[in-house]
């Protein structure tokens, strides 16, 4: 987890593996330091971002708010909604339109 503390890493990596009730996976090359699966922690840190997300948006509707992506990028209802709410006047919108398609 860049930018986070030893100890941040394993408050985080502790209470994801509460909260699931299994068993962390493990790999290492010594039985006195286990480390988690690198898998494992990118899943952990994705909840963790998830949960403060969420959290964030409950407690400050008016400042965030979280977005399905795929409606956000397919839906034009969605993406009008979200455009105003971050100050577009007139938000343009057309779903149509994809300028970075693959070919």
């Amino acid at each position: 987890f860049p930018n986070m503390s030893n100890d941040e890493c394993l408050e985080v990596l502790s209470v994801s593996a509460a909260e699931t009730n299994k068993h962390t996976p493990t790999t290492c090359t010594n039985e006195q330091h286990h480390r988690p699966d690198k898998i494992w922690a990118i899943r952990a840190y994705c909840k963790l971002y998830r949960d403060v997300a969420n959290q964030l948006a409950q407690h400050y509707p008016d400042n965030v708010r979280v977005y399905d992506m795929l409606a956000a990028l397919n839906d034009a209802k969605v993406q009008f909604e979200l455009l105003k709410w971050c100050g577009f006047v007139e938000p343009v919108v057309d779903t149509r339109l994809h300028l970075n398609k693959k070919k």
